[in-house]
């Protein structure tokens, strides 16, 4: 289909406009090596406008949303990049234009944005108890619930409060994608190895909670089935992942 936009014609060989429906679709074959990937041997998606213009952009997006896709299918990857936990907790965040650095105890000029952000936990918290426990709430009787709230609502109310905590299991996905190495299979590996071996003998904590008899315990049971080698190789990924992690995003 051709296109006008603006002063020029576009050629948008996969822009699609039903015969019995005013709505522009996406529409396009699954090339034969990805079609295992697809449920369907063909995408099609709708760009829920009829407007000519808009739709070519939307096309536009679509397509290299789709070209992309296919890149990371072909190079072994999953179609979309893997956001971590951290990071949707930080786009729960942005979603009332806040950060990080508008904790409490940091930012008093947010407050208004703090403000909209706890309305909407108390929205949250009103809609998932009886008339009786929120009463009970209000009146400072009971402890706020925080098991109603999502995992992303409360950490992100954590990092607000200025209480957050991030445990040694979160991050080696934070350490990969601020290397950018979330698609090296090795050094993932190694980091997954490193983490779940600290956790099996000292448990799930936030670094700075572990001990010195933590870290004595972690080695000599880890040295009873592991090489010298593989020990330390392991220590200094957990000092790597958990020194740069912090820096990077001003832990404490």
């Amino acid at each position: 289909m051709q296109a006008l936009c603006g002063l020029y014609t576009i050629s948008m060989k996969y822009l699609f406009k039903r015969s019995n429906r005013n709505t522009y679709y996406y529409k396009r074959r699954v090339p034969k090596d990805l079609q295992s990937h697809y449920p369907k041997p063909f995408i099609e998606i709708s760009l829920k406008k009829n407007d000519k213009s808009i739709a070519v952009a939307l096309c536009e997006i679509q397509h290299k949303k789709i070209e992309k896709e296919f890149s990371r299918l072909r190079q072994g990857l999953p179609k979309e990049q893997v956001i971590t936990d951290y990071q949707k907790t930080l786009n729960k965040l942005n979603e009332y234009n806040l950060s990080p650095q508008d904790s409490v105890n940091r930012n008093n000029d947010a407050e208004l944005a703090r403000d909209r952000f706890y309305e909407s936990i108390d929205d949250t918290i009103y809609e998932r108890t009886t008339p009786e426990e929120y009463t009970a709430l209000q009146a400072n009787h009971t402890a706020l619930p925080l098991h109603l709230l999502s995992t992303q609502q409360r950490d992100a109310l954590a990092i607000i409060q200025g209480t957050f905590r991030m445990s040694a299991s979160l991050y080696p996905s934070e350490y990969l994608r601020l290397l950018g190495k979330t698609e090296n299979k090795k050094v993932t590996a190694e980091c997954d190895r490193a983490i779940a071996s600290l956790i099996q003998y000292c448990g799930d904590k936030a670094p700075a909670d572990y001990t010195r008899s933590d870290i004595n315990t972690f080695i000599n049971e880890s040295c009873q089935i592991k090489r010298t080698s593989t020990v330390l190789r392991q220590l200094k990924s957990l000092s790597a992942m958990f020194n740069r992690v912090s820096l990077e995003m001003d832990f404490t």
